[in-house]
């Protein structure tokens, strides 16, 4: 069974194309053993993280949007954190990557650069999951559900039916004789 509804899943694919592509252009150059010896990004990869991040804002807002705008979900704490959470780590991506020309020098090195974008896209990734969990789960498959419901009824009736005091067969009210030894029932 499914924990996420269409639009959820959509949602759900949508946010990991971004993560597992943001991830890949970011640890790309990244030296792991020595982040400030990571070299200088190129331009165009520069340009796919930018974009990726740009995108990866727009699916943080699109599900914020979707989330508030559905009423039928009850909107609690686990909700309240999960998209606080995931918009902390949205904004540190931001920073990083639009926004770094307003940090120092020191912090906006390629290695400060790229390891903070990928610690913030793996952060941010458990609370949309937290919201899309929370605003967009599946439904339960009424058919089935209605089966069992239907079979247990069946099971419980043919159990309180009476029995044959001669072979204990259960048998319906309604019978003269038993089917199984053919014993004639009293009124």
């Amino acid at each position: 069974m499914a924990l996420l509804n269409r639009v959820g899943f959509f949602l759900y694919n949508v946010c990991l194309f971004l993560t597992i592509g943001i991830l890949f252009f970011t640890l790309k150059h990244y030296n792991i053993a020595d982040p400030t010896s990571t070299p200088e990004v190129s331009a165009n990869l520069e340009f796919a993280v930018t974009a990726l991040v740009g995108a990866y804002i727009l699916f943080a807002l699109l599900l914020t949007v979707i989330s508030i705008m559905q009423k039928a979900r009850k909107k609690g704490v686990p909700y309240a954190i999960s998209l606080g959470a995931l918009w902390t780590f949205v904004m540190l991506m931001s920073l990083f990557s639009l926004l770094s020309f307003i940090l120092s020098d020191d912090i906006t090195t390629p290695g400060w650069k790229l390891g903070m974008v990928t610690l913030g896209v793996l952060f941010s990734f458990l609370p949309a999951m937290g919201v899309l969990l929370n605003q967009f789960p599946a439904s339960i498959d009424q058919e089935r559900v209605l089966e069992a419901i239907k079979k247990g009824l069946k099971n419980e009736e043919r159990e309180n039916l009476p029995f044959c005091p001669e072979c204990r067969a259960k048998v319906e009210p309604s019978f003269k004789f038993c089917p199984k030894c053919g014993v004639r029932f009293m009124d």
